[in-house]
């Protein structure tokens, strides 16, 4: 029996390690190990009039009627490393494995995806995104270790990306949020 518990324990580490190597490394440098499920906790919540939108961390997004409670509209993005924003006409949705996508508030049954092809972005290594927006912008940053840059994304047409470097931060970019009363972007 002695030697059974250390064979045992001799073979724990290697199972853990093929185990952990099914799984990719955004969740692992977030922190998801074992046997848990991708998180549902609440990371975004916004009112339009009489809906209330919910985002949840694994890409979850609920629309719910204000006045009756009932659920009007649900889908999951199935994402790591996600973020929500919000305009006058959609909610963003922005993660380090599906890239940015647009769900229409008319018509959140129609959503529009845009892959994020940023040039030095290795986006395995990303364990966290933060997303703002204004009427002709989006600005997002990921949390990665090294970079310290926000990405300034043109609603228009032409859907152009500009990498602004963020001098002075210690660390990675970790929320967003543009100011409603000034022109300014805040970094933390």
């Amino acid at each position: 029996t002695v030697m059974l518990i250390f064979l045992a324990l001799s073979l724990f580490p290697i199972v853990w390690m093929v185990f952990n190597s099914f799984k990719d490394n955004t969740e692992i440098l977030s922190g998801r190990l074992g046997l848990n499920r991708a998180s549902n906790d609440v990371i975004f919540l916004q009112q339009d009039e009489d809906v209330l939108w919910l985002g949840s961390a694994n890409g979850g997004l609920v629309q719910i009627d204000g006045s009756s409670g009932k659920h009007m509209f649900q889908k999951s993005f199935a994402t790591t490393a996600t973020s929500f924003a919000s305009d006058e006409k959609s909610i963003w949705v922005a993660s380090s494995d599906r890239g940015l996508s647009q769900i229409s508030k008319k018509r959140p049954g129609q959503s529009r995806g845009y892959p994020l092809e940023i040039a030095g972005q290795d986006i395995t290594r990303i364990s966290g995104s933060s997303l703002a927006s204004d009427a002709e912008h989006l600005w997002l940053a990921f949390e990665q270790k090294g970079i310290t840059d926000i990405f300034e994304i043109s609603k228009g047409a032409a859907g152009a990306i500009r990498r602004i470097p963020v001098p002075g931060l210690l660390g990675p970019v970790q929320t967003l949020t543009k100011d409603v009363h000034r022109p300014n972007l805040w970094v933390g």
